[in-house]
């Protein structure tokens, strides 16, 4: 099994589907309609409003993307947007802050962004690979090559550059990972030595027990490499294969996670989340097909509390990297028996799905696009943003995409009382009852991680009556506002 890396995308070209149109005109169908209407039957004088729908819609992509627009931050964000656009309408700021909250709640409830782009090559080169991305999603490293090869770190500003010389002249070949705050780049020098790279210090030779690499830790302080594939954030646990098993370790105690029964004893650890308790990748086992017994590798995921659990959807894949709050698992695999290798992404909700079927869903066809054999490496942290390569045309090349995660309404990569908040305001205009179904799936899911296992382990919870108090409380102080 591969080992596991981590990516976003190159200056946009004609072929980028990273459409500040196509999102803005579809947050401004429904959406934007109810908002409007809201206001309207609010004071009719905000009825001429909708304009500033409009502003925001657009600014979502064009002022925000990749910066403050994941977690609860996006709120303050799109006050300061109401801010300067209905400021400049004259609206008052009583006003204007509850335009922020009617924003807030349509225009974020189902409309997330959704995203596919090629990231393209380094200058003079004809193919690429993305390895790794940063936590918040915006920096992603990788390899192209062509005429020569070299290591890369794109950014949305930037693009793909390479990272410049090493010691004695050797070059960077490979970006394998990158540090979740997007600081520290490791891989391997053209002379086959593993590398780190800063901002501030360039490309220093680090300790060949690093070969080859494989992770850091959240500040890049901490390296894993050799039969470590991935570290935890705080750099604590790390997890990794030997005596081809997976395995996590803490404290120096190593805890094999075994594997699945049938075959030949393998399995392998390839990504572990921030916090270290879950981890995900792949194991060997038997699959009954008709009247016989096909050898395979299911892709697993393995807690202290779960033990090894198979992802049974694809009866060929292997897992690669987690999101933060574990409600996204991608790597890649085949559907079924004799079909192309592809790249998936696994939800409570969705089970594992193919990502190109995901986009076409979304209204980007990728296929058509020529794109095939597609391979998903690494998730940001809050699951939404994922990044692999694939072949266009024949012609491998890295990519990246951005994905709406069932149940998580607020867009921050979680299903929390934020998210119910946010379905409740919506309901029976963005949201209906089967949204909150996910919501309750997710946090089932999550749940099970930790909790012993019981008859009543996976029960999905209702609302609590402190929540209900909460949102009543919210609905009434708005309420008061409003008059």
């Amino acid at each position: 099994m591969p080992y596991k890396t981590r990516s976003k995308p190159s200056p946009r070209s004609s072929e980028s589907i990273l459409s500040t149109r196509a999102d803005s005109q579809r947050l401004a169908g429904g959406q934007k309609a109810e908002a409007s209407r809201i206001c309207a039957a609010i004071s009719p004088e905000w009825s001429g409003l909708y304009r500033c729908l409009d502003d925001i819609a657009a600014h979502r992509k064009q002022k925000l993307d990749g910066t403050t627009r994941y977690g609860h931050s996006w709120i303050a964000v799109c006050a300061f947007w109401f801010s300067s656009t209905c400021a400049a309408k004259g609206v008052t700021m009583g006003k204007e802050l509850i335009l922020c909250v009617v924003a807030f709640t349509f225009l974020v409830g189902k409309a997330g962004a959704t995203a596919f782009v090629p990231l393209g090559f380094l200058p003079g080169q004809s193919q690429s690979l993305a390895f790794d991305i940063s936590a918040d999603g915006t920096v992603v490293v990788g390899q192209s090559w062509g005429a020569n090869v070299f290591a890369f770190r794109w950014t949305q500003a930037t693009g793909m550059t390479s990272l410049g010389s090493g010691p004695g002249g050797s070059l960077p070949a490979l970006a394998s990972a990158i540090s979740g705050d997007g600081q520290t780049i490791i891989g391997e020098l053209s002379s086959n030595k593993p590398f780190k790279w800063t901002q501030i210090g360039g490309v220093a030779e680090i300790s060949p027990r690093f070969y080859p690499t494989a992770a850091t830790s959240f500040n890049g302080s901490i390296i894993t490499g050799g039969n470590g594939r991935d570290l935890s954030w705080d750099g604590s646990v790390v997890a990794g294969i030997e005596f081809n098993e997976g395995y996590i370790e803490k404290n120096g105690v190593r805890t094999w996670i075994g594997d699945l029964p049938g075959s030949d004893y393998r399995s392998a650890a390839q990504a572990i989340s921030p916090d270290g308790t879950m981890v995900v990748g792949g194991s060997a086992t038997l699959l009954n097909v008709g009247d016989s017994q096909i050898e395979t590798d299911l892709a697993i995921y393995w807690t202290e509390n779960t033990g090894l659990v198979p992802l049974r959807d694809w009866p060929n894949a292997s897992a690669y990297d987690v999101s933060e709050t574990k409600l996204a698992i991608v790597g890649s695999g085949s559907p079924a028996f004799g079909t192309s290798w592809t790249a998936f992404r696994w939800t409570p909700v969705s089970g594992m799905r193919s990502i190109p079927e995901l986009l076409l869903e979304a209204g980007i066809n990728v296929t058509s696009l020529g794109w095939s054999d597609m391979d998903a490496k690494a998730v940001s942290a809050n699951g939404r943003v994922i990044v692999g390569s694939g072949k266009k045309a024949g012609v491998q090349q890295a990519w990246l995409a951005e994905l709406d995660i069932p149940g998580d309404f607020d867009a921050d990569g979680d299903s929390d009382g934020n998210d119910f908040l946010v379905w409740q305001r919506g309901l029976g205009a963005t949201h209906d009852r089967a949204d909150l179904d996910h919501w309750q799936a997710n946090y089932a899911f999550i749940r099970s991680l930790t909790s012993p296992p019981s008859a009543n382990s996976l029960s999905v919870p209702e609302p609590s009556s402190g929540m209900i108090f909460v949102i009543v409380a919210a609905i009434g102080l708005t309420s008061r506002e409003m008059r």
